[in-house]
């Protein structure tokens, strides 16, 4: 192939995009550009290996690969370490591109070692946040009236009381099922159900005001710029987000409260003399939230597919600051507890990996194949510093987002059990 300076125009001239692997370029030696193609799905790592020097395990497998590719001896390098920020693994093809003068052949990065996606880290990644200061007590979004978020979050904590102890009435819906036409047993059944029900109604109107404010708190913090900026609000919504993500874990083993739901709709035209928390088409809405393996999750999630990247770059800011605090303690759990949170590091493992979920469901394509988010490391600090929390994190990022089945085999392979 002839030196990058002297690249065929065809090639040079065909604009190349983050998916457009058949135009890429990698660098060698003698300042060539090296052509290579990416073989689509499914194949396992091995094999990816043997197509792609990308996904090659070691520097001399990439270069027999891509020797293989142009039809001759190569040796793959990527720029000094000076341009690299001392890290050599970044972004071969970005190389090939400040080499050939082109930006649009710098895609996203890649390693001859197969560490794809790690790309350079993220400066949010070294934020440093005060997640045990006082969160704001309200908020004067653009349009509209203050919002009061210090009662918000003293909602949040009451709902995640109520759902850690909660306790099923399956005694009493047994009964009414067994009885279908006896008044006083679903009488009965509906008086044990009655403060449940109550609770699930009071989740359900949590998710939809959380559905509002939470958008509002995100925009507010993306107008004023870096998380940094705003550590009172970045703190709310650090709250907001680890209260999402524990509510959903806790209702997730708790199967007592779909159940409950279900009876309750059995008996509640079969019962008289009791004061219904819900009538029929209110109960109606309220089970398709129940419904939701995550429902603030899935609340949460419709809510934010309204918001522009620049909002669902807040939610990456403060997603890489929370894996950098996490690898800098090296999954140490200091001795301080953060008041209803557990120790900061348990906190910012909650908060890294809610916010993953939320910037999943908020974007068309998904946070797995985002340079936004620095989904390699917050991955790997799910996996290796979960503490006591790692299968359940490791889940979370597995199940109760959309697009992890279309991950990179990387991630993939970290997340593995």
């Amino acid at each position: 192939m002839a030196n990058a300076c002297d690249a065929r125009p065809e090639a040079r001239s065909r604009p190349v995009t983050r998916n457009g692997w058949p135009n890429t370029f990698l660098v060698a030696h003698d300042n060539s550009l090296v052509p290579f193609q990416r073989h689509p799905k499914p194949f396992t790592h091995r094999e990816h290996a043997a197509k792609s020097p990308l996904h090659a395990p070691t520097v001399q497998h990439a270069n027999t690969v891509a020797s293989r590719s142009a039809g001759r001896p190569v040796h793959l390098r990527a720029l000094t370490p000076s341009c690299l920020e001392s890290r050599p693994e970044v972004c071969l093809a970005r190389a090939a591109g400040l080499r050939a003068g082109r930006a649009d052949l710098c895609l996203h990065p890649g390693s001859v070692m197969g560490q794809m996606f790690s790309g350079p880290t993220p400066p949010s990644y070294r934020f440093t946040l005060d997640f045990e200061a006082e969160p704001a007590a309200s908020m004067s979004p653009a349009t509209g009236d203050d919002i009061n978020l210090k009662a918000l979050l003293a909602r949040t904590k009451d709902a995640l009381i109520q759902i850690q102890g909660y306790k099923s009435c399956q005694v009493a819906v047994k009964k009414a099922i067994e009885a279908p036409k006896d008044v006083q047993i679903n009488t009965d059944a509906a008086a044990a159900l009655q403060d449940n029900i109550t609770a699930v109604k009071s989740w359900y109107d949590l998710a939809e005001d959380m559905a509002v404010v939470l958008p509002q708190v995100v925009a507010n913090i993306s107008r004023q710029g870096a998380i940094t900026t705003s550590p009172e609000l970045a703190a709310a919504l650090a709250q907001l987000v680890a209260f999402m993500y524990r509510f959903d874990q806790a209702k997730l083993y708790e199967s007592g409260i779909q159940n409950d739901f279900s009876g309750y709709r059995r008996v509640m035209n079969k019962c008289s003399g009791v004061a219904l928390p819900l009538d029929e088409s209110a109960a109606s809405v309220v089970s398709m939230f129940v419904a939701q393996p995550g429902p603030f999750a899935h609340r949460l999630g419709v809510a934010f597919q309204a918001l522009g990247a620049d909002s669902r770059l807040v939610l990456a800011e403060l997603c890489n600051a929370c894996c950098g605090t996490i690898d800098r303690s090296k999954g140490k759990e200091p001795a301080q507890k953060m008041d209803g949170f557990g120790s900061s590091v348990d906190f910012c493992r909650h908060v890294m990996v809610g916010c993953i979920i939320l910037y999943d469901r908020g974007s068309k394509s998904g946070a797995f194949g985002s340079r936004d988010i620095a989904v390699v490391k917050c991955c790997t600090a799910a996996k290796k510093r979960g503490g006591a929390d790692t299968a359940s994190l490791c889940n979370a990022l597995k199940y109760s987002t959309a697009t992890f089945s279309t991950s990179p085999d990387r991630v993939q392979e970290i997340l593995e059990d």
